[in-house]
């Protein structure tokens, strides 16, 4: 069941673009957030959030009682893979999926017991970037599993997956280097799908315990209940 208190919403990846909307958008919904991010500008956000909020800067340490996840970590790596280290590759795939399932598998003892929580993870399909694309398909197929997994146990699970989004993250990355595919037409598609509109179609879906989103070219929204 819900907690007496607020429910409280864990927000990684808080500063970027999606985690910013998400963040709001969780506010909006009464939800005391928690907003983590490896970037000093957390704390500011957090002050001008006009809601309950706390602000943790590289510490992904918060209480049991989370009604709401929210999980966007990653590292990105849109260069040829010839033009990255060795170490930024495995930065990747050790932030987006180690970190990833860490993390979950960290918050859902209490939300089992609880028999109540939701889980959204946010993935992308970036074909210009091969580690991170493939990164993200892990947490889609883990998305995916996880949902089947808790199944009758009052747990929600959500994938959320634009095709591709601008980040503020991939752009600073990308600052003078040439793409190593150029766009085609479904990424610049996709890349209109701008987070103030994704982001609460997606809390929707959430909200009516829906359990699996994904966002095609169009900006087709899909899900089924758990």
């Amino acid at each position: 069941m819900r907690s007496a208190q607020p429910p409280l919403a864990l927000v990684t990846g808080a500063t970027s673009d999606i985690g910013r909307e998400l963040a709001r958008q969780f506010a909006v919904r009464d939800f005391h957030v928690a907003l983590v991010a490896n970037d000093p500008t957390v704390h500011a956000f957090a002050a001008d959030l006009n809601a309950p909020a706390d602000a943790f800067q590289l510490d992904l340490a918060v209480p049991d009682n989370v009604d709401a996840l929210v999980a966007r970590i990653g590292v990105p790596a849109a260069v040829a893979i010839n033009a990255t280290t060795h170490e930024h590759q495995l930065a990747v795939t050790d932030s987006t999926v180690r970190a990833t399932v860490h993390l979950t598998e960290r918050l859902l003892p209490a939300m089992i017991d609880r028999a109540y929580g939701r889980l959204l993870f946010t993935s992308s399909g970036t074909a210009n970037q091969p580690v991170h694309k493939a990164a993200r398909a892990f947490v889609s197929t883990y998305a995916a599993a996880l949902r089947e997994e808790l199944r009758g146990t009052g747990l929600t699970v959500t994938a959320l997956g634009p095709e591709s989004h601008p980040a503020r993250l991939y752009q600073d990355l990308m600052a003078g280097r040439a793409e190593v595919a150029p766009e085609t037409p479904l990424s610049k598609i996709a890349a209109q799908l701008k987070p103030d509109r994704l982001v609460p179609a997606a809390l929707r879906i959430v909200a009516n315990a829906r359990s699996v989103l994904v966002t095609r070219a169009g900006g087709g929204l899909g899900g089924d209940h758990a």
